[in-house]
């Protein structure tokens, strides 16, 4: 397990098991930093979901956007499992570096901050492959 995927396998674990020390355990860290990364992601779990739902758009073809569950922390697990099959569909099973799994997802369109201070900094492009953002419509 990577550091920076970790908090994603928490939230998968969290939403199984109700127990910090559980977490903990399976994981492999130590109950104080499930708890700082469980406090961090519940103060951003809309803003997170609504990142990966934007992610699967841009990456994907035809994408269903998944119901809310009634669980903010399901609802996001569910975009990142969205945004990886996106990517998948696009990208094939296999990426550069391996399986495209919901954790490498989400480590890779975080940059590895998803609980860093001020993740997301911005709201994401509004499109996957800008062309001269910049030129203001002159196609000349």
């Amino acid at each position: 397990m990577t550091p920076s995927g970790g908090p994603m396998l928490v939230a998968t674990r969290w939403s199984h098991h109700p127990g910090k020390r559980q977490v903990a355990a399976v994981v492999g860290v130590p109950a104080t930093t499930v708890r700082g990364w469980l406090r961090r992601m519940a103060e951003r779990l809309e803003v997170m979901r609504s990142w990966f739902l934007h992610l699967a758009v841009v990456a994907g073809v035809d994408v269903t956007i998944p119901d809310t569950t009634g669980c903010r922390w399901r609802d996001v697990l569910s975009a990142v499992e969205t945004a990886a099959a996106a990517v998948r569909s696009r990208f094939g099973p296999a990426g550069f570096v391996g399986a495209v799994t919901p954790v490498r997802v989400a480590v890779a369109a975080s940059g590895g901050r998803l609980l860093a201070p001020g993740w997301p900094s911005a709201a994401p492009r509004p499109d996957a492959t800008p062309v001269a953002p910049d030129a203001g419509g002159d196609d000349r």
